[in-house]
């Protein structure tokens, strides 16, 4: 140093406060101060490193060094901005940038801290410790392939470090090349044996590889090492739930919330188990789950499925929020949850007392009722939303009704109660107008249509209460004088009144002919069918859970009920669906919706129900689906492969089901996967029982005969007939169309699994499993039957369903695979 540099160093000293410090005496600082730092003396080295700086404020070593120490404390911005002007001011050391890294690093700034590592790599390539973060920064901005070249440039460089095998393991799963995590992770182990992590990480890509029993070791081995840590008891509960062993899955949730009560997965999937093994404590656990974390939409899935299984005995105020927020959600399919509702609604006791108060009652005071009634918000949103499958509730709607047209027809009813009557008649459209109309009823509402038809002809305002009441008995578009009411200026609630019942009809006449059609309909049978459904749509809903995302087709194969591996399976790109037989659409919607990568054509005999699907399309905004009418018979003019076909609820409609099916094999591609839905012969006893008194009595399936026949059935329900006790629990019961469709049909098969497992053979089709209901059934069954393949044997099932007839009440509902 010459003299003018020794007077300059000399002036920034007494500048700032500081003692001069020779050339020497800064080395003797820097080491002095580095000993501390490497000993663990933080404050003593930061104080050394700040006198050097004090001395010379450009000293590279001391702004790294003291920058490292700003990052060893937490102060990852201070750290960062201290060795940055370190590598400016030294731009080839290579821990510089390294710790520049890693100061990025600690900030989340991934993509700032790989071009760090990579600096310091050209400056050192053997700077193992730079590869291992550059792969870790890599993982985490998800550029896998990356992140594994440079894992494996350290496995090179250190064969011997099971840090680095374990973190290429990490890479592979990330990958999902399990095979060659299985590879890395054991490598780590061999070398350091007694690290829980890699035992468990080795034990999870064992599960996803399907080998159970070298997964169910390595989570031991893992859990003698860590037995207190929660999410290692977790994840082994995981992977006994997935082979069956829900009892000790079940323990080992319990386990882990032992160890974390607020463990909001382990309550999750204890609830699951729970629930599968037939325990109603799930409920609990579920419930838990939602309140520690209400952002998760697994969670409420969940929670949603095994609350539309259950009846309430008790209730509280917080559980009737819970399932109003159900209700909002956007994955709810609502009348999934109506049963569920409504038995927590009655149990509610000032609820229960209302309803008592009504059907016990000569006179009512409408007022006063639509009062109580609106102090639950449930109530009105569920009666807006879809049918009550309730006959106590129908019962009580139906005065509540009467009572209403009376008050109005008297003017005696206030219009502060608007939001309960206009729930009322939302709640009448959704049933279809089921419920029986009584002699004065009819006499009323022949006044009433003469009188608002008398006030909009002459422009004048209807009167609100005057209008909803007459839709609380007929939809609003099949009156003559409606149709200027939708260009009104009406309270909100009369606006949602209007808009279902004129506006969205109207919608839906205007899409009717804009549907394009296949081919002729020529089959007698088809034809029978067609005009049920142009009459009768099937099924009229308001409102579709949709996913909270998609999960495109690929990832939905893991999710169908493959009790035995299907074959290989190539999709077109993009994959093509076909949904024969759509009906109002909810089926199509659901599959459109969850498979957004695919493309998705739904046929119906019905331009009444095409038309209702094509209107929720748009109203949904869903755009990878087209509509077309046709009859199943003669798909074969579309004359192109499907990869997927579902058709529920439709070939025993047909007159030859069998002929209808094969059509669908000869579209499906090689290999390409089908659901099937059809009635059980053995589930639907109560059905067959209501059309045989159909056709002795003579009712007809016009909306008076249905509710006739309804009338009837209801009658010899109280009288104690316990089959036909049974059609209370089927949620068709309590619409007109629905009903129609389910003891009025013109068509109806039914099968034993013998024939559906004969069938299956002729058509070269290979089964895959049941869509279960309830969860606990499968449980059940592999108690009854616990061979191996047992789950794949119809013949199995057939007995199984003989000593459970309920089992499918609903329908069979199925997948099989196309044999190549």
């Amino acid at each position: 140093m010459n003299r003018s540099e020794k007077r300059r160093q000399k002036k920034r000293a007494q500048q700032h406060g500081q003692p001069r410090l020779d050339v020497n005496q800064l080395q003797n600082a820097l080491n002095l101060a580095v000993q501390h730092h490497q000993q663990g003396r933080l404050p003593e080295a930061k104080n050394l490193y700040e006198q050097i700086l004090g001395a010379e404020p450009n000293h590279p070593d001391a702004l790294h060094l003291l920058g490292v120490v700003a990052l060893q404390v937490g102060k990852s911005d201070t750290a960062l901005d201290l060795i940055s002007k370190a590598a400016r001011i030294a731009p080839d050391v290579a821990d510089m940038h390294y710790n520049l890294g890693n100061a990025y690093k600690a900030l989340g700034r991934f993509e700032n801290a790989a071009p760090c590592y990579q600096r310091a790599i050209r400056l050192n390539p053997d700077y193992g410790q730079a590869y291992f973060n550059l792969g870790q920064v890599l993982h985490q901005l998800g550029l896998l392939d990356e992140a594994e070249a440079a894992l494996a440039k350290l496995v090179a460089l250190a064969p011997d470090s099971a840090q680095a095998h374990f973190e290429m393991g990490n890479i592979h799963k990330a990958q999902s090349h399990f095979e060659a995590a299985v590879v890395s992770y054991q490598a780590s182990i061999n070398l350091e044996p007694g690290i829980f992590l890699g035992h468990a990480n080795l034990a999870q890509v064992l599960h996803r590889l399907g080998k159970m029993d070298d997964a169910v070791s390595c989570y031991k081995s893992a859990l003698s090492i860590a037995p207190d840590q929660a999410l290692l008891h977790h994840n082994y509960a995981n992977l006994l739930f997935d082979t069956g062993a829900l009892t000790e899955a079940a323990d080992s949730y319990r386990q882990a919330l032992a160890l974390d009560p607020n463990f909001a997965p382990a309550h999750c999937n204890l609830g699951r188990a729970l629930d599968a093994l037939g325990d109603v404590n799930g409920f609990v656990h579920l419930h838990q789950a939602i309140t520690l974390n209400g952002d998760n939409n697994d969670y409420w899935v969940a929670f949603e499925d095994m609350v539309a299984r259950m009846e309430f005995s008790h209730v509280d105020e917080p559980l009737l929020d819970d399932l109003s927020a159900l209700l909002r959600r956007t994955t709810l399919r609502p009348h999934k949850l109506a049963r569920a509702v409504v038995s927590a609604l009655k149990c509610h006791p000032e609820f229960g007392e209302i309803v008592r108060s009504i059907l016990s009652a000569d006179e009512m005071d409408i007022d006063r009722t639509a009062t109580q009634f609106s102090k639950f918000p449930l109530f009105l949103e569920i009666l807006k939303l879809c049918p009550l499958n309730d006959l106590d509730l129908e019962r009580t709607l139906r005065r509540v009704r009467k009572a209403f047209l009376l008050a109005v027809m008297d003017d005696t009813v206030d219009a502060r109660n608007l939001e309960f009557f206009s729930a009322l008649a939302h709640q009448m459209f959704a049933n279809e107008y089921v419920i029986d109309v009584g002699a004065d009823e009819a006499k009323h509402l022949h006044q009433l249509d003469k009188q608002l038809a008398t006030c909009i002809q002459g422009g004048d305002t209807a009167t609100l209460l005057h209008l909803i009441a007459m839709a609380t008995y007929k939809p609003l578009h099949s009156c003559r004088w409606a149709e200027p009411l939708k260009d009104g200026v009406w309270p909100p609630a009369v606006v949602a009144v209007i808009t279902r019942q004129i506006a969205e009809p109207l919608q839906e006449r205007a899409l009717r002919q804009e549907i394009k059609s296949l081919s002729t309909i020529d089959d007698q049978c088809s034809q029978a069918v067609r005009q049920q459904y142009e009459e009768n749509p099937y099924p009229r809903w308001i409102k579709i859970g949709q996913p909270h995302h998609a999960i495109g087709f690929a990832a939905s194969l893991k999710h169908l009920p493959n009790w035995q591996k299907p074959n290989d399976f190539t999709p077109a790109n993009p994959p093509q669906i076909l949904i024969a037989g759509c009906g109002t659409g909810q089926q199509a919607l659901d599959v459109a919706a969850n498979l957004a990568d695919a493309q998705v054509l739904a046929v119906d005999l019905s331009l009444s129900s095409l038309s209702y699907a094509g209107r929720k399309t748009q109203e949904l905004g869903i755009a990878n689906i087209e509509y077309v009418q046709g009859d199943i018979l003669k798909l074969d003019a579309l004359n192109r492969p499907f990869d997927m076909i579902e058709s529920v609820g439709v070939l025993h409609h047909m007159a030859e089901p069998v002929a209808g099916w094969r059509v669908l094999v000869d579209l499906l591609r090689p290999n390409g996967l089908m659901k099937i839905g059809l009635y059980s012969e053995l589930a639907r006893q109560p059905v067959l029982k209501a059309r045989q008194l159909i056709a002795e009595k003579g009712y007809i399936s016009t909306p008076e005969g249905i509710r006739a026949a309804r009338t009837d059935i209801i009658r010899r329900i109280d009288a104690g007939d316990e089959v036909f006790a049974k059609l209370l629990d089927v949620t068709d019961f309590y619409t007109l169309s629905e009903c129609r469709d389910l003891i009025f049909h013109v068509q109806e098969h039914r099968f034993d699994l013998l024939q559906i497992e004969d069938i299956l053979q002729k058509l070269e089709l290979k089964f895959l499993g049941f869509e279960l209901n309830q969860p606990s059934v499968k449980v059940q069954f592999e108690k009854e039957h616990p061979q191996p393949g047992g789950l794949t044997n119809l013949t199995h099932w057939h007995e199984f369903e003989s000593k459970h007839p309920d089992t499918f009440k609903g329908m069979y509902q199925f997948w099989c695979q196309k044999n190549a």
